[in-house]
């Protein structure tokens, strides 16, 4: 991770990810964001901090997760902390965007579904829909914008780890 961080181009963002995906603990489905969510609104940073740190590696690459603990940081007059988790956001989301155009061609890579809506907002989309497509052994999430765009995003490494939970 520290490699990304300092060289921050697509080989490393890539080394980290594979780390990630291949990590016992790796669940793209996991509801801890929406766990911490509810912390957060509860105003229990604390408990929101250490359900975050619990929550790694699995959320390792997710700007949510980041932003996430930059709002603990906040909260809690870290400054400091605060700026290098926004930071560690952005670079989740320049990461993703260094894997792809976007295009069904070459879509942005991710770890987990819920990265792609903090791609889309990062791009300063709005979704308005989204459908699963089979390519080939891949599978893409096409996401529909207001302003008439698509964005794509392969899934396929989340999706193969949720076909794992549900053998057919």
């Amino acid at each position: 991770f520290l490699r990304f961080l300092e060289e921050r181009d697509v080989e490393s963002f890539l080394a980290v990810r594979a780390a990630v995906v291949s990590s016992p603990e790796y669940d793209p489905y996991s509801s801890e964001m929406d766990e911490i969510n509810s912390l957060l609104a509860a105003g229990d940073f604390d408990a929101a901090r250490r359900k975050l740190n619990e929550a790694m590696p699995n959320l390792l690459l997710s700007p949510s997760a980041h932003l996430a603990i930059a709002y603990v940081a906040e909260e809690s007059d870290d400054e400091n902390a605060a700026k290098m988790e926004t930071f560690l956001a952005v670079a989740c989301c320049e990461g993703i965007l260094s894997t792809g155009d976007g295009s069904r061609a070459k879509p942005y890579l991710v770890v987990r579904t819920s990265d792609e809506y903090d791609v889309l907002q990062f791009l300063g989309k709005s979704f308005t829909g989204q459908s699963l497509v089979e390519d080939g052994d891949r599978h893409l999430d096409c996401m529909s914008c207001a302003d008439g765009t698509e964005v794509w995003f392969d899934i396929t490494d989340a999706y193969n780890q949720l076909a794992k939970r549900f053998p057919s």
